[in-house]
């Protein structure tokens, strides 16, 4: 090796010493300890304790019970792995407290990976139940795992083992990319909006995100009085999360690391209200942290961790706090819930001090109008679009008139007004000591603004008239469990809208007539594009129709002629087309007696796949059913009953030869589930089939095949075949 690949071996690349050095099998080791992994290359910090015991296995039939009630523990729910021999310490099982164990061959969902918390032998009546006699291992469940049933030793063979898994091989024992470490209370969470502002004079103006990603996100995390231990691997896990381990991506442009990947927030570290899975999938980044060490085994550490690409095209969804439920007309709610509504994609907020179920917040209007828009908001006594919740004693209000100076000579200075709304206010707000609930609703709703939609509110008096503000920076302290403080500053905007009129600022645009659209030519096959159709063979494409407009489209008839030595006819029965989604059982169909299938599927229940793939070598898959009861099942599983269908109507099951077939088995499919009708922007299709016709005088080979929309061409061009197609509809 040479002195500089040395110099830049990844296990430099770090301020802190590597105590636990290189990763070894049959040793163990601490919460917080890290290692190098040789077999990647990578860094791993212990997310558990984990004792080396030898490899400690117990495999038997009648011996080891499993309850799932055990104590709450620091660690979460308990559970007992109870060992009726009472020999949990005799030769070749020597189980022991901080050791991780793989349980297999339970019957219900129990196997999985558990840690012992303690052993305790000669028990006479566990949980009080003179049954339950024998060794008792207390137990926590890693990642998903959890003893959920009861199940006494039993005839059954189950395995209780000792295991040593590499860092690479348990993501609930070890952790490469996931920042685990959980921070003490008085964490903070900074927003801030990065808004273009258009100002018109006269106090007004209007804010625009600047991008998509304008909303960013800081966590501020204390880590306080932690062992030399934990600090270490903090700090190591941030010094070696700042690109030593980035490796070039494949691009046909790019041959270059395409930036810092970052790491992700884990779940056991992130708190409420965005301890969700859609943060645990976010990347963060930490560029700026401090270690105190106040004493020997006492360090505090200051984390900030950044997330730079939400994007508010998400804001119907989740951008940081957690998602908000769908409206529920059966659901009871009460103050400080959020709900989303699906049908005009609006969050409402229950002001009021009262519990109710059946308030749908909105109604939908037969028209729009500048009033109501599409949907109007009702129930207002309930359900609200202001930001209602009161801040604080404590309120600090800074004013400063926008004014004109005149200087006219000898020290004279005259003053004048900068027209209207020359004194807007500016509010910083404190909502201190908030509960959950309430915390949550807050932080919801100034997220779902992203600091440049206005919103009504009233400051405390004598400030209390009702006005228009937008909040482009807030801030938000965990103070303790249930207990949570936020920061805010409010600008005054210089309007007064209503939700509902901001909403309906611009009428939209009047809906389109239905208008038809599809290639046109429609080309099935050409030359020197893919494998040749021969005249003897049939082919299979499918054409899709769309509708541009808003109303529905009505087909009123699919006429498709042939002009030459080839045939094009739609394939199926029933005129329309296919579209819109369908339930499981639709795509379950019986083949024909009649049809000489091969692979002796005539007669058979078929459940065809929803994909489709083009040209001679696509096609579509499908799989053998039986009936059970007013379900189907699959008639095998694997291989042997995997079969698909090329455009050719060849069909092949499993990796057999194709054999010919002359009907194409989503046929009926289409007679069962075909309509007439496309709705408004939505697409459907049509199977077109070419196939040889009686004359075949005019060309030895067929290369091309089109269809044209209603117009006669010739066919005397040798190699090229003609049909037409007519869509008769009410589309433009």
């Amino acid at each position: 090796m040479s002195d500089l690949d040395e110099i830049f071996q990844t296990q430099s690349l770090t301020n802190i010493s590597n105590y636990s050095g290189v990763y070894q099998t049959g040793v163990s080791y601490q919460k917080f300890d890290f290692v190098y992994n040789t077999g990647d290359g990578l860094f791993y910090y212990a997310r558990e304790d984990m004792a080396f015991g030898g490899g400690a296995i117990i495999e038997a039939s009648n011996r080891l019970s499993l309850i799932p009630d055990g104590p709450y523990t620091s660690e979460g729910p308990s559970h007992y792995i109870l060992d009726t021999y009472n020999q949990i310490n005799s030769l070749g099982a020597n189980f022991q407290a901080g050791q991780i164990v793989n349980l297999e061959g339970s019957t219900g969902d129990n196997d999985g990976l558990y840690k012992i918390l303690s052993v305790e032998t000669g028990i006479t009546s566990l949980n009080n139940d003179p049954t339950l006699t024998g060794a008792a291992m207390n137990v926590v469940g890693l990642g998903d795992s959890e003893i959920q049933d009861f199940e006494p030793a039993e005839f059954k063979t189950m395995t209780l083992s000792e295991i040593n898994l590499a860092p690479e091989e348990s993501d609930a024992l070890w952790s490469r990319d996931l920042f685990f470490f959980d921070a003490d209370y008085g964490s903070t969470v900074s927003f801030k909006a990065s808004n273009y502002k258009y100002e018109y004079g006269n106090g007004y103006y209007i804010l625009q995100p600047k991008n998509i990603n304008s909303l960013t996100f800081e966590v501020d995390l204390k880590f306080k009085n932690r062992t030399n231990r934990e600090a270490n691997a903090i700090v190591h896990f941030l010094e070696n999360h700042q690109g030593q381990h980035e490796k070039d991506k494949s691009s046909p442009n790019l041959q270059y690391t395409l930036g810092i990947s970052g790491f992700r927030w884990d779940g056991n570290a992130t708190f409420h209200p965005y301890d969700s899975n859609e943060v645990q999938t976010k990347t963060f980044y930490c560029s700026d942290w401090s270690h105190n060490l106040n004493f020997e085994n006492s360090n505090d550490i200051n984390v900030r961790l950044r997330n730079l690409d939400t994007s508010l095209l998400r804001k119907s969804e989740q951008l940081f706090t957690n998602k908000a439920d769908d409206y529920l007309d059966d659901m009871f709610y009460e103050k400080n819930d959020v709900v989303f509504s699906p049908e005009n994609h609006r969050y409402y907020y229950w002001h009021s001090d009262s519990s109710a179920a059946g308030k749908k917040p909105i109604e939908a209007q037969t028209s729009w109008t500048r009033e109501n828009g599409n949907f109007k908001d009702i129930h207002t006594q309930y359900w609200t679009r202001e930001f209602f919740w009161k801040p604080s004693v404590g309120l600090n209000i800074s004013e400063k008139p926008r004014l004109q100076e005149l200087s006219i000579g000898a020290g004279y200075t005259q003053i004048y007004r900068d027209g209207i709304n020359e004194s807007l206010l500016n509010l910083d707000l404190q909502f201190n000591n908030r509960n959950d609930a309430e915390a949550y609703a807050i932080l919801h709703f100034l997220e779902h603004h992203y600091g440049c939609i206005p919103f009504l509110f009233s400051a405390p008096a004598p400030y209390e008239k009702p006005k228009n503000f937008v909040c482009q920076e807030w801030s938000h302290t965990y103070n303790y469990k249930n207990n949570h403080s936020i920061s805010a500053r409010f600008e005054q905007y210089p309007f007064n809208y209503t939700a509902q009129q901001y909403d309906n600022q611009s009428a939209p645009p009047p809906l389109q007539d239905a208008e038809i659209a599809f290639l046109n030519p429609f080309v099935m096959s050409e030359e020197n594009v893919g494998e040749p159709i021969q005249n003897n063979e049939i082919f299979r494409k499918r054409l899709y129709i769309k509708n541009l407009g808003d109303y529905d489209l009505i087909i009123n008839a699919i006429n498709i002629a042939s002009l030459g030595s080839r045939a094009f006819e739609k394939l199926g029965s029933v005129a329309g087309v296919i579209t819109g989604d369908f339930e499981r059982n639709d795509y379950v169909q019986a083949l024909p007696n009649d049809q000489s299938l091969p692979f002796e599927l005539d007669g058979k229940y078929i459940k065809i796949s929803k994909n489709y793939t083009d040209g001679s070598g696509g096609g579509i898959s499908f799989s053998v059913m039986a009936p059970q009861g007013d379900s189907f099942v699959p008639e095998g599983f694997g291989a042997s009953n995997v079969y698909f269908q090329n455009n050719k109507g060849r069909i092949k099951r499993g990796n057999s030869e194709y054999q010919d077939c002359n009907y194409f088995v989503n046929t009926e499919f289409i007679n069962k589930n075909s309509t007439n009708i496309i709705p408004g922007k939505e697409e459907g299709y049509i199977d077109i089939v070419c196939s040889p016709s009686s004359d075949l005088s005019i060309t030895t080979s067929s290369y091309q095949n089109l269809l044209f929309n209603d117009l006669a061409l010739s066919t005397k061009n040798a190699g090229v075949h003609y049909g037409s197609i007519q869509i008769i509809s009410n589309g433009i």
